[in-house]
Protein backbone atom coordinates (compact mmCIF):
# COMPACT_ATOMS: atom_id res chain seq x y z
CA UNK A 1 0.00 0.00 0.00
CA UNK A 2 3.25 2.17 0.57
CA UNK A 3 5.48 1.19 -2.18
CA UNK A 4 4.67 3.31 -5.19
CA UNK A 5 1.81 5.41 -3.74
CA UNK A 6 2.43 8.69 -4.72
CA UNK A 7 -1.12 10.15 -3.52
CA UNK A 8 -1.16 10.19 0.07
CA UNK A 9 0.63 13.28 1.40
CA UNK A 10 -0.64 13.14 4.94
CA UNK A 11 0.01 9.96 7.47
CA UNK A 12 -1.49 10.05 10.53
CA UNK A 13 -0.01 7.20 13.24
CA UNK A 14 -1.17 8.79 16.51
CA UNK A 15 -2.53 7.39 19.71
CA UNK A 16 -1.67 3.79 18.29
CA UNK A 17 -0.30 0.86 20.99
CA UNK A 18 2.52 -0.37 19.00
CA UNK A 19 5.12 -2.27 19.66
CA UNK A 20 8.72 -1.01 19.30
CA UNK A 21 9.32 -3.71 16.61
CA UNK A 22 6.21 -2.92 14.51
CA UNK A 23 7.20 0.99 14.95
CA UNK A 24 10.47 -0.06 13.35
CA UNK A 25 8.73 -2.47 10.59
CA UNK A 26 7.14 0.05 9.46
CA UNK A 27 9.99 3.07 9.64
CA UNK A 28 11.61 0.35 7.73
CA UNK A 29 8.95 0.40 4.84
CA UNK A 30 8.27 3.92 4.37
CA UNK A 31 11.61 4.49 4.54
CA UNK A 32 12.24 2.71 0.58
CA UNK A 33 13.09 5.26 -1.91
CA UNK A 34 9.69 4.86 -3.17
CA UNK A 35 7.21 4.96 -0.50
CA UNK A 36 4.65 7.48 -0.29
CA UNK A 37 7.08 9.68 -2.53
CA UNK A 38 4.87 12.47 -2.04
CA UNK A 39 4.61 12.65 1.81
CA UNK A 40 4.32 15.72 3.19
CA UNK A 41 2.95 15.85 6.84
CA UNK A 42 3.56 12.97 9.58
CA UNK A 43 1.52 13.03 12.87
CA UNK A 44 3.01 10.07 14.88
CA UNK A 45 2.08 11.66 18.60
CA UNK A 46 1.14 9.58 21.70
CA UNK A 47 2.39 6.11 20.05
CA UNK A 48 2.12 4.38 23.40
CA UNK A 49 4.77 2.03 22.78
CA UNK A 50 4.91 -1.37 23.84
CA UNK A 51 5.99 -2.73 26.41
CA UNK A 52 7.11 0.32 27.99
CA UNK A 53 3.75 2.31 26.48
CA UNK A 54 6.57 5.34 27.90
CA UNK A 55 9.69 5.38 26.07
CA UNK A 56 11.23 5.76 22.87
CA UNK A 57 14.35 4.69 23.49
CA UNK A 58 17.41 5.75 20.85
CA UNK A 59 16.54 2.62 18.51
CA UNK A 60 13.40 2.80 17.43
CA UNK A 61 13.87 6.81 17.61
CA UNK A 62 16.85 6.34 15.14
CA UNK A 63 14.37 4.14 13.23
CA UNK A 64 11.71 7.12 13.07
CA UNK A 65 14.80 9.29 11.84
CA UNK A 66 15.64 7.42 9.07
CA UNK A 67 12.69 7.29 7.79
CA UNK A 68 12.16 10.98 8.14
CA UNK A 69 15.32 11.66 6.22
CA UNK A 70 13.78 9.37 3.48
CA UNK A 71 11.25 11.80 2.47
CA UNK A 72 12.70 15.49 2.20
CA UNK A 73 9.42 16.68 0.49
CA UNK A 74 8.06 16.34 4.56
CA UNK A 75 7.37 20.25 6.07
CA UNK A 76 5.05 18.83 9.12
CA UNK A 77 6.12 16.16 11.75
CA UNK A 78 4.22 15.58 14.90
CA UNK A 79 6.11 13.50 17.60
CA UNK A 80 4.07 15.20 20.58
CA UNK A 81 3.44 13.58 23.89
CA UNK A 82 6.12 10.89 23.23
CA UNK A 83 8.50 10.07 25.99
CA UNK A 84 11.67 10.41 24.45
CA UNK A 85 14.46 8.77 26.37
CA UNK A 86 18.21 10.16 26.52
CA UNK A 87 19.82 10.76 23.08
CA UNK A 88 16.31 9.90 21.69
CA UNK A 89 15.05 13.66 21.54
CA UNK A 90 18.50 14.75 20.30
CA UNK A 91 18.24 12.63 17.11
CA UNK A 92 15.00 14.74 16.11
CA UNK A 93 16.36 18.02 16.47
CA UNK A 94 19.01 16.70 14.45
CA UNK A 95 17.14 15.39 11.72
CA UNK A 96 14.51 18.78 11.65
CA UNK A 97 18.24 20.95 10.44
CA UNK A 98 19.06 18.18 7.42
CA UNK A 99 15.42 17.99 6.20
CA UNK A 100 15.25 21.29 4.24
CA UNK A 101 11.66 21.69 3.68
CA UNK A 102 10.27 20.92 7.10
CA UNK A 103 9.17 23.88 8.76
CA UNK A 104 7.22 22.75 12.20
CA UNK A 105 8.38 19.92 14.30
CA UNK A 106 5.68 19.81 17.20
CA UNK A 107 7.43 18.25 20.16
CA UNK A 108 5.12 19.10 22.78
CA UNK A 109 4.70 17.12 25.46
CA UNK A 110 7.85 15.49 24.87
CA UNK A 111 10.54 16.39 27.09
CA UNK A 112 14.02 16.84 24.57
CA UNK A 113 17.40 18.05 25.98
Amino acid sequence: AFVGNTMVTTLKLCHNNITIMGLEALCSCLSKRDSLANLTTLHISDLQLQPSYVDMKPAPARAVCNMLSSHPRLRYVDISQNYLEDDAGGLFVDIAKRVVRMTYLNTNGTPID
